[in-house]
Parts: structure tokens; sequence; C-alpha cells
């Protein structure tokens, strides 16, 4: 019976090992073993540039970050990820772990990077072309592996299309309209050089309406509405558009407007100079522009009524009711309601 219970075990022991080995081969394989991370951004560039792949970049903090778990576990360690972007790309991970020991060397290689990228919160993923240019940044994204790595491979395809498309704006090869496109793209993909210079090619171009239009937006954004420069982009565009016809009079007081009514909010500033560019439009444009004439009155209603201004805010909403197409008549009555209630209150 000994023998016979030896025997089996001899016979177990080996099928157990087995086993065992399958089960730990499994596990590693249903973690990192899927991709192959560096940790180097030298070698990382290298085998870039050997092989012709965009690196994904993570910024992780493997043993703390909650975040960074979750998007390891969902993406980066599943079977669908890998399958579909294990060979497209080139993987770098930058971690930058509490309780895990890591080498002072590494350590300052990847505080240096996290610098370099302007990373500021974990986790990060960053993704770069075989010359090291940024093409865009993510982080954790809800659907798993298959969507992320679809994600990233659609970003590289639209950005080697974005490329292709710049090539040619710099031989002068697109029409106004492939033009305001690759702008659109390149702010899609935060490529914020290349914006500058489309938008500077696109002021130099037959049609620059649209070009001079964002132009505009960038300067009263960055608080210089009074340059120089921002006068002279408010001239020129309004000059090849004295009818309104293209809608810039529009875009332009909107575009005032939301400075400073954003103004308004942080200080004790008079809401009738933030809405004196709607003004000047309605009774310049508004007959006209019967489009947008009810919505502008009942914004210079909402402005005039955040600051107390009840008697002219119910007047402004009244003028809207009186503009507004039939469908919203009924949400415009609401407001005017609700304006009456606070009036009688006072």
């Amino acid at each position: 019976m000994k023998d016979l219970v030896h025997m089996t075990l001899n016979r177990l022991i080996p099928l157990l090992a087995c086993l065992t080995i399958s089960w730990t081969a499994t596990t590693h394989a249903e973690g990192r073993e899927f991709i192959q991370w560096l940790d180097s951004y030298e070698n990382a560039t290298n085998q870039s540039e050997k092989t012709n792949r965009p690196i994904v970049v993570l910024f992780t903090g493997s043993d703390w970050c909650g975040w960074c778990k979750k998007l390891e576990k969902e993406v980066f360690n599943t079977r669908e990820f890998a399958d579909r972007a294990s060979n497209k790309f080139v993987f770098l991970m930058l971690d930058f772990p509490m309780h895990t020991r890591q080498s002072t060397a590494q350590k300052a290689h990847n505080e240096k990077l996290k610098k370099q990228f302007g990373v500021r919160g974990f986790p990060t993923v960053i993704l770069l072309d075989e010359k090291q240019q940024k093409i865009t940044s993510t982080g954790y994204q809800a659907g798993g592996g298959k969507k992320y790595a679809d994600y990233l491979l659609k970003v590289v395809a639209d950005y080697e299309s974005y490329k292709g498309k710049q090539e040619r704006a710099a031989a002068n090869a697109l029409n106004p309209e492939e033009l305001q496109e690759l702008y659109q793209q390149a702010r899609e993909l935060c490529q914020d050089d290349d914006i500058d210079a489309i938008v500077k090619q696109g002021l130099e171009s037959k049609s620059p309406g649209f070009f001079l239009k964002e132009r505009y937006l960038k300067l009263v954004s960055e608080g210089m509405i009074h340059s120089d420069e921002a006068q002279a982009v408010k001239a020129r565009l309004l000059s090849i558009d004295p009818e309104n016809k293209a809608g810039h009079h529009r875009r332009l007081a909107v575009i005032e407007f939301q400075r400073l009514a954003e103004e308004l909010e942080v200080t004790e500033g008079d809401a009738w100079t933030a809405c004196k560019p709607l003004l000047e439009y309605i009774d310049r444009f508004g007959q006209q522009d019967k489009d947008n004439l009810w919505r502008l009155q009942m914004t210079v209603a909402q402005t005039l009524l955040n600051k107390d201004h009840v008697d002219e805010a119910l007047a402004y909403a009244k003028y809207s009711y009186d503009t507004a197409p039939i469908p919203v008549k009924e949400t415009i009555a609401q407001a005017i309601l609700q304006i009456e209630h606070i009036k009688r209150h006072q």
C-alpha cells in the first residue's frame, strides 16, 4: 500500500509541477509580459528610429496611484491591447513609486523627462513620433484594451495624414478650405508651434477671414484686446465683410462680449459695458440677422439680470420673445415669468 501511495505521489508531483509552472506562466502573461516596457528614454528613441514606430510613454505611480493601476490592469496588461498594439509602438514606462526601491539614476532620469514633457499628474500617456515630436497626450480611458489600442492607432493615422498635409501647406499647395482643415487638425493634436505657422500662412492667403477671426480670438483670450495688433486684425476682418454677409461682425461681437463677461464675473464691473459689443451689433445688424437676434437679446437679458438690472433684463427678455421663432417662445416666456417674479419680490 505504501509503495502504491509512493508511486502515485511520484507521478503526481511532476504533474503538479507542470500545472504550477503553467499557471505561473499564465499569470505573468496576463501582466507586463504582453508588452515589452523599456525604462530608458535613450533606448526607446533608438528603437523607435530603427523600427520607425512611435513611442508610448507612460508616466505612472505603479505602487500608489489608483488610476495608474486601473490603466495597467484594464489596458496595458490585456491580451486585446497587446494583440493590436504590441508590434506597432515602442513602450517606455517612467515610474514614480513611493514604496518600491528605485536607483538614484533612474529617479533622476524619470524626473528629467517628467519636467521636459510638463507632466503634472498620473497616469499620463504621451505619444511621440520617431523623431521624438509630441503627437498627443492622454491618460486613463474607459473601455478596455482594444478601445485604447484603437484610439492610439487612430491618433497616429491622423497624425501621419496631418504631416502629409503640412508638407503640402509648406509648398503652398492647399486651398483655403484645406488650410482650415489642417488648422483644426493641428488644434486637435495640440501642435501649438504648427498652429501659429498655419495661422500666419492663412493670414497671407487670398481668403484670410477665418484666420483673422482665430488670431483675434487668441489675442483677446490672452488679454490683449486693446493691443495695436488686435485692433489691426479687427479692422482688417471687418473691412473684408462690411455688410456682415459672412457673419464676421457678429463673431467679433460675441468674442468681445465673452471676454468682458468673464471679467465681469470676477470684478465689480458694469454689466452694460460687457453687453456693449452685443448691443452695438444688434443696433447695426440685428434686423437682418433674425436667426441670431433673439439669442443675443436673451444673452443681454441674462447678463443684466445677473447684476440686478431687473427692469432692463425684463425688457430685453421681452424683445427676445418677440423676435424668437415659435419653437422657443414657450421657453423664453417661462424666463420672463421668472424675471417678473424676481421683480415683484425685490
